[in-house]
């Protein structure tokens, strides 16, 4: 019984084997197609690597939220997608001889991942979720019909749960903001929060 089962456990190995020098011999001959996908995964990981990031300081369950949520999903995604096409360079050139390059590819691959999510994430000030919320608020809000428009607004301050920043306005003046996130209810898999915003 432990010998059929060590059979087959080796001919899945030797199948995994075979695909993986198959797929480095494809990517040797057309590297590009291999490379597009791969810009594209660095691409949504910066993406979603900056989404995440700024819902997490605000709070993880913040997380819970559709776009939180997506952003997570396609995040580990794109990562695993990488990892993926970097270890079938490591299978797969075993007896190539481009080993040390095709592996090197691979190292590439997940080291310029990993530094895209930092660079997008957490070298980031990870305010700009606060910084829309804000900006819808004060429109919606606050100035409603007013023919005034907010059109940005920066943070460079937080305390807790209030941040602090500055307005921009149409009309070219610029006020100060306080905004404040409020987390109301927290479930499973959903959260109730509310934003407010005071100037002045």
């Amino acid at each position: 019984m432990n010998n059929s089962k060590n059979n087959t456990a080796d001919s899945n190995d030797e199948d995994d084997v075979l695909k993986a020098e198959k797929w480095c011999a494809d990517f040797k001959k057309n590297p590009l197609k291999a490379l597009l996908l791969f810009c594209i995964w660095i691409v949504l990981i910066a993406i979603c690597a900056k989404t995440v990031w700024e819902h997490y300081l605000i709070g993880w369950e913040l997380l819970k939220t559709a776009k939180g949520g997506i952003a997570e999903f396609v995040l580990i995604l794109s990562f695993c997608m990488i990892f993926k096409q970097s270890a079938k360079l490591f299978k797969g050139s075993g007896h190539d001889a481009a080993k040390f390059l095709l592996r090197a590819v691979g190292v590439i691959m997940v080291c310029a991942s990993i530094l895209t999510a930092i660079i997008a994430g957490p070298a980031t000030s990870g305010y700009g979720w606060m910084e829309d919320e804000a900006k819808s608020y004060i429109n919606e809000e606050i100035l409603n019909k007013d023919p005034i428009e907010c059109t940005a607004v920066s943070i460079n301050k937080k305390s807790n749960n209030t941040y602090y920043g500055k307005a921009s306005f149409s009309n070219g003046t610029t006020k100060n903001v306080v905004a404040t996130f409020l987390l109301l209810e927290s479930h499973r898999r959903a959260i109730v929060y509310k934003v407010k915003v005071n100037l002045y």
